[in-house]
């Protein structure tokens, strides 16, 4: 056990049964391969109840880690949600999110934090060529098409906000997680809102490699892909109407 945590992975994990030992196993992996770190690293894994073995699988897999801690926020309200209580329960300095279905490959997480450390950034995103990476026409549309009214309402000037795959430092986590009240599917919104109006230095990286893991019949993990689009506009409007009146601000 290390006397000190400095880094975390956080991952939201909602009826993810079917891959969550897998993916597990290739986190690990990708952890180890960054010796100087893996020791300081815990992970943090947040298993919302959906009626599926999620958990119990996942801390079958406890012993791949130098921490490990499993968080079970209650029923289903929203990614929002449980991505927070990841957050605020983290102890790393810095503390990455990535989705449970390894979309954004977790190779990245090493180049996640070198980049946070080199640069002395707050937060660093994600960022990919969205034209190109969905599997079907209807799905590149939604995409393309949902980030450009969102960059049009809420973060003209940031490419991407809706990748799974997020670095912050401890403090600026906090500081952003904790008055969180989005805490659905558009989440990342708020987020990025918040750090935009309080200054924080965001930086990017290209991840050239995501894959989307779902058909467009598929949905999400647990709603439709209709419904969630809607819900995501929904608090895209809320969070643009607060963005507009300087809630964020204070």
């Amino acid at each position: 056990m290390p006397n000190k945590i400095k880094y975390s992975v956080v991952i939201p994990a909602f009826c993810e049964a079917s891959i969550i030992v897998d993916n597990l196993i290739k986190v690990a992996e990708c952890l180890k391969k960054d010796e100087k770190r893996f020791e300081y690293t815990e992970l943090v894994l947040v298993a919302a109840d959906g009626g599926d073995d999620t958990a119990r699988l996942a801390e079958s897999q406890k012993q791949l880690f130098t921490v490990f801690k499993l968080i079970k926020p209650g029923k289903k309200v929203g990614k929002g949600r449980d991505v927070k209580a990841g957050i605020l329960a983290s102890e790393g300095d810095y503390v990455l999110f990535l989705d449970a279905d390894l979309a954004t490959p977790a190779e990245h997480i090493k180049e996640a934090f070198d980049k946070m450390e080199e640069t002395g950034a707050d937060i660093l995103i994600a960022d990919r060529p969205l034209y190109k990476i969905h599997n079907t026409w209807s799905r590149r549309i939604k995409s393309v098409g949902s980030n450009l009214l969102i960059r049009t309402l809420a973060t003209p000037d940031i490419n991407d906000t809706q990748c799974g795959f997020k670095a912050f430092k401890k403090d600026v986590a906090k500081k952003l997680f904790e008055p969180l009240e989005t805490l659905g599917w558009g989440f990342d919104v708020e987020i990025l809102v918040r750090a935009k109006a309080l200054g924080y230095k965001i930086v990017t990286l290209k991840i050239n490699d995501w894959f989307d893991p779902k058909e467009d019949s598929m949905g999400l993990v647990g709603e439709s892909n209709f419904h969630a689009y809607i819900h995501t506009l929904e608090e895209l409007f809320v969070v643009t109407v607060k963005r507009f009146t300087g809630y964020y601000k204070k």
